[in-house]
This record gives structure tokens, sequence and C-alpha cells, in this order.
């Protein structure tokens, strides 16, 4: 499958692999894992969660849309996930992302997950929130939130558990583990108590949160399972997050929201820390879409940053310009609910 401009979006260099042939979990014994320092528990593997297949056996498969590429491996070998308890919190380890998608979620077609962050009001906020609901309303009973467990508060990732458990959506929570854990304790960052509504509190202490054991990990776990990706703002991280997006090949809804708009957010030349110039950018879309303007006018661009340097820009832009939809965030959000679901089925069209 090629978009019209030639780029090959099945099996690029750094697409995620996505496993083949969900497989129906299957009892094990307990086992032991030590907790905290000296506390051991039995690790209970829960009958509804699926069995982690050896990602060895995954590569080649197609990423984003649960269908199996023709090549794809059988027969896979079949290891335990570990759930613990944490605080009440069901805290999955050892987990394939790509298993996750395979045995859980391959009947949701639409899987956006929210990148970047902003230094931003609530009301804005509040404008990110009611678009993602949009999205999903668009796709009612086919939608799955793929993001994380980070409950800080103002922060899009709590917006998004905020979000899908008010709506009855299901959510997917990756997390590098340290961020969720520590010892036999949650992290500040991880709190249930930070979740305000009733029954969106209730789907969080119900679900499993999954970790992944750095933070590139989790990088590639939105990745794999992800199959819309809804850029917000963000730093460097957001730019990684963006830069994966691309190379995977799912659709890439970029929101330009006012007062960000060659602002100084996309890049701030002038930054000082400790006395040392430490410029960077406060707005992933901004910079993207500056140094794509910059490189169509023959502009000098901004230093590279985050991962996206002048080669990757010209070597990908025919992906980019296929993937990528800029959309203008303003209230009301229908218009740019409309221009994302408009672009997430062209971009879907040409995987199928």
């Amino acid at each position: 499958m090629r978009h019209a401009r030639g780029v090959d979006v099945r099996n690029r260099p750094g697409r995620a692999p996505v496993a083949r042939d969900g497989v129906a979990p299957t009892t094990a014994p307990a086992q032991t894992q030590q907790v905290g320092a000296a506390q051991t528990q039995p690790v209970v593997v829960d009958a509804e969660l699926p069995q982690q297949r050896d990602p060895r056996v995954a590569a080649g498969a197609a990423h984003g849309t649960g269908k199996a590429l023709a090549g794809s491996p059988r027969g896979v070998h079949l290891t335990a996930w570990r759930e613990r308890r944490v605080e009440g919190l069901r805290v999955v380890d050892g987990v394939n992302p790509a298993d996750v998608l395979a045995t859980r979620y391959a009947d949701k077609s639409f899987r956006p997950t929210l990148v970047g962050r902003m230094d931003t009001s609530p009301a804005k906020l509040a404008l990110v929130e009611r678009f993602l609901a949009g999205l999903c309303d668009r796709h009612e009973g086919d939608a799955a939130i793929v993001g994380s467990s980070t409950t800080a508060p103002g922060s899009p990732d709590l917006l998004v558990n905020e979000l899908a458990g008010r709506a009855g959506v299901p959510m997917v929570r990756f997390n590098f583990v340290d961020y969720l854990v520590a010892g036999d304790r949650l992290t500040d960052g991880a709190r249930p108590d930070h979740v305000v509504d009733a029954q969106a509190k209730k789907a969080f202490l119900q679900a499993p949160h999954f970790t992944v054991p750095t933070g590139a990990a989790y990088g590639e776990a939105l990745a794999t399972v992800s199959n819309v990706a809804v850029v917000m703002g963000g730093r460097a991280d957001a730019l990684r997050e963006l830069k994966n997006a691309v190379d995977a090949g799912p659709a890439v809804i970029a929101l330009v929201v006012p007062g960000h708009e060659d602002s100084g957010h996309a890049w701030d030349a002038a930054r000082v820390v400790d006395g040392k110039p430490a410029p960077r950018t406060d707005d992933a879309v901004g910079y993207l879409r500056e140094q794509l303007r910059a490189l169509d006018e023959g502009r000098p661009l901004h230093p590279d940053f985050g991962g996206i340097t002048r080669e990757w820009l010209t070597t990908n832009r025919a992906s980019i310009d296929a993937l990528v939809r800029f959309v203008e965030l303003r209230d009301p959000v229908d218009a740019a609910v409309a221009a994302a679901d408009a672009h997430v089925a062209q971009v879907q069209s040409l995987g199928s």
C-alpha cells in the first residue's frame, strides 16, 4: 500500500511491529516478585489480561490497523504478564504493546493518543478536551484512547483520563515504570485522588496500568497501539513522539492553538539556564510548521531538536505531507473535529 505520492507507509524503517492473530489468554502458575525493598507477593495473572508473545516473532506485521500482513508468523511463544497491586492500582509489568493491541483493542479502529503539553490556560485545555470528545463521539463504540496513567493536576494526561472515564470510552494506559511506581508506592504524578470525576476515578481504579522499562519504550508503545496522534504542543518528548507517529504511519493531527502561533513558543532562542544558552521549543506543532515553511521558502531552519533534523524532514517530506494535518482549534470546535476526522479517514483508506 502506497501513498499517492509514492511513499510506502506499510513497512518503512522505524515502523513499530504489531503481532498477528490474537491468542486467547491461558492460565499460568503464580510466581513471586520483589515489591519494594523487602516485601514479596504472588503475581496474579488476570484472566482478562492477554499473554505476552515473544516480541521477536512480531516483526513484519502491520501497524495500527489490527489487520495482519501475509507472512506474519504463527505458533508464537507465550509467557505470562505479571500483575501486582500497588496501593490498589492494577500494575501490569512485562507487557509487549503489540499484544495489548492484538488481544484487547484490535476491534477498535479509532485509537487516538494525545501528544505534548503546553504552558496554557484551562480554557485552552478545555478546547482540546471538547475536540477529543467530538472525535470520539463520531466513532462511538469503535474508539479507544491511548495514553498514560499520569494524573498531575492541570496536565493533558489527566484531561484524557477524565474524558475517557466520563464518556465511557475504553482507555489503554502505558507508563514508563519509574513514572508510575516507586518501590511499593505510586508516584505523586499517578495518584487516583487527582481524578475528580467519580465515574472516571472508578474506571481508573479498575483498569490495568501497563508498564514499560524506559521512556523510549513508552513512546514506542504509544506509536504501536494508537493509529491517530493528536499533537498539542510540547517540547523534545512531543517532537520525538510526533516523529515516531510519522515513521509508524498513523494519521497525525497537529493542533494549531490560538495564542501559540507566531508567539515565540516554536523556538525560544533567548532561553538561558544557569547562565548558559539553552534554546528549545515550547510548541512541537509550531516548531514543525516553521521548519517546513523554512524549507519551502529556502530560509534558515531552527536548530535540530527532539530528533527532528533537516535530513529527516527532507527524507520524509512526502510522508509528512500525507500523514500530518495542521488543524486550527477554535471555539466552537465542530469545524476542527470535521477536518480532523476527514483526514483520519483519508489516511486509513490508504492503509486498507
